[in-house]
């Protein structure tokens, strides 16, 4: 008897706290400066929090990055779109043909997304602008000023 009571409480203790530590875990893809990349995003419930992991791989050329960002706004457009924006920051390694190069960007972004199946699954559109401070060996330029980079990424998040 004294089981089964143990087990009952623990299930409601894990379903009332599911909420707590939900996620939304999903793939993005897009335009880059460099070309087309993907990405793996996470997103804690109950944060304005994003991070990204992404790649980029070419025939001359390998990017990985990472991004965060933090949504300040995230607001019903019309039902059941909404519009975001925030700030955020990112990071970049890269070996291409000529020698390897390391970027720091700052981001403005915004976007619109959409939560389907009663909030289980999220599609989303956004853009940004990303200038930044690269870093090139191997190259003659040695600090590489980053102003014109607007990444543009569709994507997708489920929310565990």
């Amino acid at each position: 008897m004294k089981k089964k009571i143990v087990t009952i409480l623990v299930l409601a203790l894990v379903v009332s706290t599911a909420s707590v530590f939900a996620l939304g875990i999903g793939a993005q893809g897009g335009y880059t400066a460099g070309g087309v990349d993907g990405a793996l995003t996470i997103k804690p419930d109950g944060s304005n929090l994003i991070f990204a992991v992404n790649g980029s791989l070419n025939s001359n050329y390998t990017v990985i990055g990472i991004t965060a960002d933090d949504w300040l706004a995230n607001k019903s457009l019309a039902k059941p779109i909404n519009y975001f924006y925030g700030v955020g920051a990112a990071g970049s390694a890269s070996i291409y043909d000529s020698g390897v190069s390391a970027g720091v960007y700052g981001r403005l972004f915004a976007g619109l997304n959409c939560f389907l199946l009663d909030n289980f699954f999220e599609i989303y559109l956004q853009a940004a602008w990303q200038p930044g401070i690269r870093l090139n060996i191997g190259s003659n330029d040695l600090v590489d000023p980053v102003i014109g980079s607007f990444p543009v990424n569709l994507g997708f998040r489920i929310w565990l």
